[in-house]
C-alpha cells in the first residue's frame, strides 16, 4: 500500500486525528481539469527516498501564510483511483500505484502532486510528523523556466491580484499553445500560421 505526504497546518493536527484529511473543494475547476463530478481533492506527495523531494511542496504553501506546517503520512490501496499531475498541467487518472511509479521514475519529480478525491480516514493515517520549515521551493521548482499554477490551492478564492495571475496563466498556455502549432507547421515546410484570437477555445 502506497504512502502519501499530506501538508497541513499545525493548528488542525487534533482535527485530522479526530475527522481525517477533509478535502478542498475545487469549485469550477472540475470540467476544467476534465474531471466531471468531482468537486473536492486532497493533495498529497507520495514518500520517496529523498527526504527533500517528499516534502518538496512546504515552502510554496506556507507562502499563504501559515506558520507552522506538518507532514500528515497516510496509506491507501494500490488501485485506488487518484488524479496525478505537473501542477502546470491537467490531472490524468490512474491508480495509486501507478502515480507513486510514474513519479519515483520521473528525473525531475518537483512540481508533481497526486490528488485524492475523497475524504482521508483516520484509521488511514500513519503518522503526524513535524519537521524543519524550510524545505522544498517557492513559486517554481525550476526558476528559469516560466510556469505557474492558478489551481485553487495555489490561487485560493479571494488572493490579492489572482485574477491578474489567472488572465496572466491563460496568455502563457495560449503563446505554448501558438508555438506548439507552428513547430508541426514547420516540420511540414509550412509558414507559421496568424491567429487573429487565443487559439483555446
Amino acid at each position: 500500500m502506497p504512502r502519501f505526504i499530506h501538508l497541513a497546518p499545525e493548528s488542525v493536527v487534533k482535527r485530522i486525528r479526530r475527522n481525517g484529511i477533509q478535502p478542498t473543494k475545487i469549485r469550477g475547476w472540475g470540467p476544467r481539469w476534465h474531471l466531471p463530478g468531482t468537486d473536492r481533492l486532497v493533495w498529497s506527495f507520495p514518500v520517496t527516498p529523498n527526504y527533500v523531494v517528499s516534502h518538496q511542496w512546504l515552502r510554496e504553501l506556507k507562502r499563504w501564510g501559515v506558520r507552522t506546517l506538518v507532514a500528515v503520512v497516510f496509506r491507501i490501496d494500490d488501485d485506488e483511483v487518484v488524479f496525478a499531475r505537473h501542477y502546470s498541467e491537467v490531472p490524468r487518472e490512474m491508480s495509486a500505484a501507478t502515480a507513486v511509479g510514474v513519479i519515483l521514475s520521473h528525473p525531475e519529480p518537483l512540481g508533481y502532486e497526486v490528488m485524492i478525491p475523497r475524504r482521508i480516514k483516520p484509521s488511514e493515517i500513519v503518522a503526524v510528523r513535524h519537521m524543519t520549515q524550510k524545505l522544498g521551493w517557492r513559486t517554481n521548482p525550476r526558476p528559469r523556466e516560466a510556469s505557474f499554477c492558478t489551481c485553487p490551492m495555489c490561487v485560493p478564492p479571494g488572493t490579492v491580484k489572482a485574477a491578474r495571475r489567472r488572465a496572466q496563466f491563460e496568455e502563457v498556455q495560449d503563446r505554448r499553445a501558438i508555438a506548439k502549432v507552428n513547430a508541426a507547421r514547420a516540420e511540414r515546410g509550412m509558414p507559421p500560421a496568424v491567429f487573429r484570437a487565443s487559439p483555446i477555445a
